[in-house]
Order: C-alpha cells, then sequence, then structure tokens
C-alpha cells in the first residue's frame, strides 16, 4: 500500500516534471488493488493511514496557509481511501473481476470526494487528471469528462493486477490479462477520435499581466500603492511591446486580488444606511466610513492612475476583494472585475465560488479567538470570506467595437468543475479567464496540477482558457487543452514578473459546448450508483471471495 501511494505520487503533475505520467496511474491502482484486495484485522487503518497521507502529499501547499492543514486533510482523505478498500473487498465477494472491482471502487470514491464540498470533500487532482500529458487522450472529457479517464486508466490498474495474480497461478503472455481491462481505455479512445472541439476564428488581443509578488508582500497595505505603480509599468511595457509587434490589445487582465483598494457591491451604500454591521469578531476592526469611502477611491484610482496607463486599452479584468452585506452582515467576498473604458460602462463582478480551505473559510470556526488569531498570524487576514452562488460571464467591446464575452473564475475555483459548467449553462462565454495568486505554492507540483485542471477544463466546456496568475504558470489553451501561449522570462515560467501578450483565437458565435455539460450529472450519478448497487444487490460468493489464488 506504501508502494501504491508512492506511485501516485509519482504520477502527479509537476513532480517528475512536465503534466504528470499517465502510465504510473494504473501501476498505481495494480499496487493498490494487490494490497486492498487481501482483507486483515488491520486493513482499514493500513488503508486510512497510508491513503490519507498519500492523497495529501500533492497538497502539502496547505500548510504554507495553516500548518495543521495536510494533517486534518489526511484524517478526512484517508476515509475516502479505507472505503475504497471496503468497497473493492465487498465487489469482489459479490463475485466481481478484480479489474472491474478496482475500477468501480476507485472511481466511486474519487468521484464522491469531487462531488461533496470542503471540509466533507477534497476534489484535488483525480486519476483522470493525469490524461493532460496525453492531448490526444484528453479529447475524450468532451463527453466522458475526467470520470471517464479514471475508469480508464483505473480498470487498466486493476487488469494488471488480475493478470499478477493469474500469471501465479500458471496463465503465460496475454492470457494473464483480462480482455474486459481494455474496454474503458477503448472507450476513452474512440470519444476522443470521434469528436473534435470547435474550429477557431480570430479574437481579441489579450495582455496577462504576471507581477510576482510574493505572497506576503501581498498582504502589506503600507505598500499597496507602490505596488500599484509597479503593475502599471510593468503593464506598460507589455503594452508598449505588444504594440511594436503591431498587436493590438483590447483586454488587459490582472491576477488574483491585484488592486490595493477594495470595491463596494451594487447596495452596499443602501445596506449600511439600513444597519448591516460587522461580525461580533471583527466589530471595530473597520471603520463603516470607510466602507462608504470605496467607490470615490475606486473612480479616483482608474482616472488618475490606471486609465492614463493602459491608454488606449478598453477593457481591465483583475481580481479584487470586494464589500458586501448578507443579511445585514457586511462580508468580504474575492471577485474579478471587468471595467469598460466608455463613459458610464458599470463595472461587472464575477465572485469566487470554491473558497479555500483554511485560507479563506474555515467553516465558521472562525468564531472561536484562539484559531482565528492563529490563522491571521499565519495567512494575514481572518479568513472569513463569503462565497458566490454562480459564476457570471462578463461582457467587453474590443477596440474594433465587437462585443466579446468572457466567463471569470478565481483561483481555487480552478480545482473544480462546477463554477465552469453551472456559469456556461446559464448564458454562454467566447472564452473563461483564471485569475489566481498561486504564491502560496512557492513554485512547486501545485503549479502544474493547477495547469492540469485548466487543460481538462478547456477541454469539457469547448472554450479557450487564459490564466493570469500572481506568479506562474500565465498561459492560455485552446479548446482542446493544447498550449497556444505561456508566458517565460529568461526560460523559467514561474516565479518571474512579465507579461504575455497574444491574440486569442476563439470559437465562432454559437459554436455548440462538448456533450458533457449536459451528461455530467448523469455520469457523476452513475459512478457513485452503480458501485453501491452492485455491493449491496449481488448475491456473496464465497469461492470469489479475494483473488489470492487466482
Amino acid at each position: 500500500m506504501a508502494l501504491a501511494y508512492a506511485l501516485w505520487f509519482l504520477a502527479s503533475p509537476g513532480v517528475l516534471g512536465g503534466d504528470g505520467w499517465p502510465l504510473l496511474g494504473p501501476a498505481f491502482v495494480a499496487a493498490w488493488a494487490l494490497a486492498a484486495s487481501r482483507s486483515g484485522p488491520r486493513a482499514a487503518w493500513v488503508e486510512w493511514a497510508l491513503g490519507g497521507l498519500g492523497l495529501v502529499a500533492p497538497t502539502f501547499w496547505m500548510a504554507y496557509v495553516f500548518p495543521p492543514s495536510p494533517l486534518l486533510a489526511g484524517l478526512g482523505l484517508g476515509l475516502y481511501a479505507a472505503g475504497a478498500g471496503a468497497l473493492l473487498r465487498r465487489l469482489l465477494a459479490r463475485g466481481l473481476p478484480l479489474w472491474l472491482a478496482a475500477a468501480l471502487a476507485w472511481l466511486g470514491f474519487e468521484t464522491l470526494r469531487d462531488v461533496l464540498e470542503p471540509p466533507l470533500g477534497f476534489g484535488w487532482l483525480r486519476l483522470g487528471h493525469l490524461l493532460g500529458a496525453w492531448p490526444w487522450a484528453l479529447g475524450s472529457a468532451r463527453w466522458l469528462g475526467v470520470e471517464g479517464g479514471s475508469l480508464a486508466l483505473a480498470a487498466l490498474g486493476g487488469g494488471l493486477a488480475q493478470g499478477l495474480f493469474a500469471w501465479r497461478t500458471g496463465a503465460r503472455g496475454l492470457a494473464a490479462l483480462p480482455a474486459g481491462a481494455l474496454l474503458p481505455a477503448a472507450l476513452v479512445c474512440a470519444a476522443a477520435a470521434l469528436t473534435a472541439p470547435p474550429a477557431l476564428e480570430p479574437g481579441p488581443g489579450l495582455l496577462l499581466v504576471q507581477p510576482a509578488v510574493d505572497v506576503w508582500d501581498k498582504h502589506d497595505q503600507r505598500s499597496g500603492y507602490e505596488r500599484l505603480r509597479e503593475h502599471l509599468e510593468l503593464t506598460r511595457t507589455g503594452l508598449e511591446a505588444a504594440e511594436a509587434r503591431g498587436l493590438r490589445i483590447d483586454l488587459v487582465v490582472w491576477p488574483e486580488t491585484n488592486l490595493p483598494f477594495a470595491v463596494a457591491a451594487p447596495g452596499l451604500e443602501a445596506a449600511l444606511e439600513q444597519g448591516a454591521r460587522f461580525a461580533p469578531w471583527r466589530a471595530g476592526e473597520i471603520d463603516p466610513q470607510r466602507l462608504r469611502a470605496l467607490p470615490a477611491i475606486e473612480r479616483q484610482s482608474f482616472e488618475r492612475w490606471i486609465w492614463p496607463a493602459l491608454d488606449p486599452v478598453p477593457a481591465f479584468l483583475c481580481g479584487v476583494e470586494r464589500w458586501n452585506a448578507d443579511s445585514g452582515l457586511l462580508r468580504r467576498e474575492n471577485a474579478a472585475s471587468l471595467w469598460q473604458r466608455q463613459d458610464g460602462a458599470a463595472r461587472q463582478d464575477s465572485l469566487k465560488l470554491a473558497l479555500a480551505p483554511g485560507g479563506e473559510t474555515v467553516f465558521g470556526l472562525e468564531r472561536w479567538g484562539w484559531l482565528r488569531a492563529r490563522i491571521e498570524a499565519a495567512a494575514g487576514y481572518l479568513p472569513d470570506l463569503a462565497a458566490g452562488e454562480q459564476s457570471e460571464v462578463l461582457t467587453f467591446v474590443d477596440r474594433s467595437g465587437v462585443a466579446r464575452s468572457v466567463l471569470a473564475s478565481v483561483c481555487f475555483d480552478n480545482a473544480h468543475q462546477y463554477p465552469y459548467l453551472q456559469g456556461l449553462a446559464a448564458r454562454d462565454a467566447d472564452f473563461i479567464a483564471v485569475l489566481s495568486n498561486e504564491a502560496w505554492y512557492h513554485g512547486q507540483l501545485e503549479l502544474d496540477q493547477m495547469l492540469a485542471f485548466s487543460r481538462a477544463l478547456a477541454v469539457i466546456t469547448g472554450r479557450p482558457l487564459v490564466r493570469a496568475t500572481n506568479d506562474g504558470l500565465t498561459l492560455a489553451l485552446g479548446p482542446d487543452g493544447r498550449e497556444l501561449a505561456r508566458l517565460s522570462v529568461a526560460g523559467r515560467d514561474r516565479g518571474v514578473a512579465g507579461c504575455l501578450s497574444l491574440s486569442l483565437p476563439l470559437p465562432p458565435a454559437g459554436a455548440p459546448r462538448p456533450p458533457y455539460g449536459r451528461l455530467a450529472p448523469w455520469l457523476r450519478g452513475l459512478c457513485l450508483a452503480a458501485p453501491l448497487a452492485l455491493a449491496l444487490g449481488l448475491p456473496r460468493r464465497e469461492r470469489n471471495r479475494a483473488p489470492r489464488a487466482g
């Protein structure tokens, strides 16, 4: 079991470099299935301990936000690993072949931890994300999503484990390998080959800015306007370089929370007049008059600094902190906001839906003073943000007078698919933008994992996707998940300041989105229901209790 989770870690994007090692995925499942198929008095404890350690290992970035976070997350993730092992043994006892039992057991609990939101679930990095290293296979996500890739790799791993058992009983060569284990892989290949991403046509000019600000300096309000000046100088340099190449920039994109001032939600002033108040643990921390002054500060900052530096670009997309009133309680929100230069154009906001556990929310535990003080000392702010209900599609007019639309999302949303599928179901968009601050990762493997998530999102939505990040990876992806451009300075793509300019190709107006957007609820429901139905519905068969002898 320890070998299995070591293979899982090595397979993860960024560990051995690049987008991960898909072939190590079946090797991981094979080792896991060989161990988990053998019941014993301490099997559940072994699987809980090693599974929790193995599943949390690729996410040790949580310790940067709140040191005990990996331990707490591992305690919960271990339950999924132990549950998958118990389900595998139960399916084997019902007579299922090892390859199928392993595929269903792993896929069922992997889907469950993705469907459930933190703190009950944590869907970071699923087996199917490894297909990002194989764009020809990732195309299957247009029909099957990440779940299809997970099923194919898990079935191959289970088939390998079953072949090893058969080899021990005398079978040789290909006869030892179950043919059924190849069926999900064949389905993935067929789904990828029989579908195609939408055709593309010329689109707007984009400038993605990567300022490379240290995460601790980022929360130092004393230097906020000095950073704003530096960011504007960096942006101005990028604009001049793009214009020198003959590229007209229609939209400048900055990463998450990169303005030194907060913005006010529509209706905030009226809520203040009606007596909206701060939470008890924030009482006296902020003068309400500061919130009333936010619209004036925003207007003056754009008139004095931002629009003059961005001239003649007509639109600006940036991550901001927003204050809102929720049921009479003043709350902070993390948003992506778009400004249009034209007179009278209102700011458009799209809120972050998936709050980072331990960094932006501790699920109500901020009411405990000792925990609140500890996290504030580590992160520089209180983790009491409010989440949005749906990602929004924002609209801007480019320099040719053509209206463009972008579904804007923030940071941790990138690790989930529901912000994008739900947002695009409500209103279609030309492309997707992820505004992210990944300085917490210190240039480590989590950057590559976030890219793997983005590749899958581009494929399942059928829309180009751009990432504007604080310190990497800033890039653009086509609707097939392949890179169109990546920011690199002196051969480095992370921890460096720079600008990436490109003309982003877009699908034609009305281009259909992949079927997975409609099929996702049914496919995910099937991933959860099928293993449970087989485990509970099939009669027990003692002779197939465990594959020790074949």
